[in-house]
């Protein structure tokens, strides 16, 4: 049980770091937007 255990775990955490990356990605997408409004403002 142990090891199905962790290869579960180790299955998920990829799924995560995969997702938090994606959303930081977004993240500086929005502020490199705003901060080319500011710019142009």
């Amino acid at each position: 049980l142990p090891s199905e255990r962790s290869i579960e775990e180790i299955g998920i955490i990829p799924d995560i770091i995969i997702n938090d990356d994606d959303k930081t990605e977004e993240d500086e997408q929005l502020e490199v937007a705003k901060k080319d409004n500011i710019r142009n403002h």
